[in-house]
């Protein structure tokens, strides 16, 4: 009996519709995921009273912090009892404070938020939808190509026997991380010898065993002189640089980098009735708001699927959805900011701090000339989500290399593991972006306006400043 064999153009036709409707077979299972996250974690927002319709919750007063910083060295006598530093940070007194320029709708101290929030903002099914599709895809491709790339670069590293680490001057990169991120506003003071001291009080971590705990203090020394950091320690225990390394970059992908988006939040409007007259502002109130449901209880709930398949260490699956990382999420967003009177010291020291201070002038009045452009937006919190997120992100990507970071650490491995995750994945822009997400270029009055100006202090920094938080 003869075999039917079909020619070649009806073999290409039938390859073709199989994938054809595979491709539309996934495309509705993506969709319909999307329907079910929007189902299940945005449809209750509308009947909750949204935080951050009130004003911006305050920074904690310096004079308190200070209290709590001595009184967290108090219970560690033994290695803070001589500390010039903190000698010197007792007798330091705050400069009078202005009021910080606030170009939202005033309003009595009940209208203030307690506390900041990173993840609370409705948004309608429509715009989350557009997010699901333009923006989730794209934020998984760099997750899968910034970790794939990571692993092949730590193998061939470790194969060849480089030992890039160990030609590094590791104290100079923690000085570095400390001096051009969002770690300056803990700086305390300096002394005659250019030790410029910052503390951390009430410092989120989690341990060996994949639990979660809070320091009392951390701190680090850096010679301004040499930009090397001298020394640093964790609840009066020494740290060397490569451990001193893993807790700032601990900080800057966890504790301290949700303020800035739980900040962003008073900075977006979401309403449809602003995206026919101010597009370009709608969809970046949209981008932040949807990059904060991921980066929330989206990116914990993904940290024991990275630890079953060995991507981090294998104790992150201890907790439930991500855990000890909520929790230090959690502590981070409920301490807020303390006020930073003495950081304009650091600029001589620090080409991001200079520039940020400069650039936040600029911000503000172009603010004040462009506000009908942006209705409902907080100045302070715009300046946070977009300049500030924009360059805590672009500062750790270029002076910190991941497979710099000691996953086999005894003491800080596991936080090392998830830092590198987190850096080598989440940190770069994201690929294949179909929309404008940059202040230069992006043909708006306000952030145009900005962009000159701050291109002119700093064109690296400036060409830098995400509209939207988008990474």
């Amino acid at each position: 009996m003869p075999v039917w064999i079909p020619d070649s153009e009806e073999s290409h036709r039938c390859y073709c519709s199989v994938v054809t409707t595979l491709l539309v077979v996934w495309c509705l299972h993506y969709a319909h995921g999307g329907y079910l996250a929007w189902r299940r974690d945005f449809w209750c927002r509308q009947t909750k009273e949204v935080v951050s319709n009130k004003q911006l919750p305050p920074a904690t007063m310096w004079e308190k912090n200070r209290k709590a910083i001595l009184d967290a060295a108090a219970i560690h006598k033994r290695t803070f009892a001589f500390c010039r530093s903190l000698l010197l940070f007792k007798k330091t007194s705050a400069p009078r404070l202005k009021r910080r320029l606030s170009y939202s709708p005033a309003g009595n101290i009940e209208e203030q938020a307690s506390m900041l929030d990173m993840d609370h903002v409705y948004m309608t099914f429509f715009d989350f939808f557009w997010c699901w599709m333009f923006i989730r895809p794209c934020t998984i491709l760099l997750a899968m190509t910034g970790t794939i790339t990571f692993f092949v670069r730590d193998f061939i590293d470790k194969i060849m026997r480089r030992g890039s680490k160990e030609r590094l001057d590791l104290a100079k990169v923690v000085a570095s991380l400390v001096l051009e991120s969002g770690l300056a506003i803990h700086y305390s003071c300096t002394t005659d010898e250019y030790e410029a001291a910052f503390f951390y009080e009430d410092f989120p971590f989690v341990d060996q065993n994949g639990d979660p705990h809070c320091a009392d203090l951390f701190a680090v020394y850096i010679d301004l002189k040499t930009k090397t950091m001298t020394k640093a320690s964790i609840d009066g225990q020494s740290l060397s640089p490569s451990q001193a390394m893993t807790l700032c970059v601990w900080i800057l992908v966890g504790p301290l980098h949700v303020k800035l988006h739980s900040y962003a939040n008073w900075a977006v409007n979401t309403n449809s009735l602003v995206k026919d007259k101010h597009s370009f502002y709608h969809r970046n109130s949209i981008t932040t708001v949807f990059y904060n449901y991921m980066g929330f209880a989206g990116f914990c709930s993904l940290v024991p699927f990275f630890a079953k398949f060995g991507f981090v260490h294998k104790n992150w699956d201890k907790h439930a959805n991500g855990g000890a990382l909520m929790y230090c999420f959690r502590k981070g967003i409920e301490s807020g900011v303390c006020q930073h009177p003495h950081i304009n010291e650091l600029v001589p020291h620090s080409r991001s701090v200079a520039f940020v201070v400069r650039a936040r002038g600029i911000f503000f009045s172009e603010f004040e000339k462009h506000k009908d452009l942006l209705p409902g937006a907080d100045c302070e919190a715009l300046f946070i989500g977009t300049v500030l997120h924009s360059l805590d992100h672009s500062n750790l990507t270029e002076i910190v290399d991941p497979i710099w970071l000691d996953r086999e650490d005894p003491r800080y491995g596991v936080m090392a593991s998830l830092a590198a995750i987190v850096r080598s994945g989440f940190t770069s822009d994201l690929p294949w972006i179909s929309f404008h997400k940059k202040f230069k270029g992006s043909g708006h009055p306000f952030y145009e306006a900005v962009y000159q100006k701050c291109s002119k202090i700093d064109k690296a920094h400036a060409d830098n400043m995400d509209s939207c938080i988008i990474k």
